[in-house]
């Protein structure tokens, strides 16, 4: 019985070893608007815009200043719809998380962990320790096409993310509309 077990597992290994994909998806990722707001207390926006290089490479830019340091706990939220039609439908919210603790790996969630993966690779200056202030100046941020969500189908997303202060105020919020490109054509529902 143990030699027959043996066998199944190398038979396996060596099957999972031996299987090559054969098609290699391409996922693309196009921001198409950005809006930010701030409450004008704590941090001032001094720019918020996409940048066309190519038809397919559009790049967002963020600009501004943390006047007074935001304290612990802040709170961000991550909301991200989906267009159905004409609409667009809630499909993941991570409802309020503490940010300093996320960043300092006390505190995980998948899609959270998955969104911030991604930021670390297109915007690493937006990582600091907690408390913050100072100048943001994020440039040419773009979604690599290597590192993109394929588990996403293609379509048209909105994703908008908030963050608090410790009183539950808006600091600040920014809506981004952008499309993926995927050879996904089911669509999320």
């Amino acid at each position: 019985m143990k030699l027959v077990s043996l066998f199944l597992v190398i038979f396996a290994i060596f099957k999972v070893n031996s299987v090559k994909p054969s098609i290699q998806y391409n996922i693309g990722v196009r921001f198409r608007s950005a809006k930010c707001s701030t409450d004008n207390n704590s941090v001032l926006l001094h720019g918020c815009y996409l940048k066309a290089y190519t038809r397919r490479i559009v790049t967002l830019n963020l600009v501004g200043s943390v006047v007074k340091p935001i304290k612990r706990p802040m709170h961000f939220q991550f909301i991200l719809h989906y267009r159905y039609g004409t609409i667009y439908r809630e499909v993941i919210d991570t409802k309020k998380r503490e940010w300093c603790s996320i960043m300092d790996g006390m505190q995980t969630h998948m899609y959270i962990m998955l969104i911030i993966r991604q930021l670390k690779e297109s915007a690493p200056k937006l990582f600091h320790k907690c408390p913050y202030q100072g100048d943001y100046q994020l440039y040419n941020i773009t979604v690599d096409e290597s590192k993109a969500f394929d588990m996403f189908p293609q379509g048209y997303y909105k994703l908008k993310v908030v963050v608090f202060n410790s009183t539950d105020d808006m600091v600040f919020k920014i809506d981004l509309l952008f499309e993926i490109k995927s050879p996904f054509k089911d669509s999320i529902g």
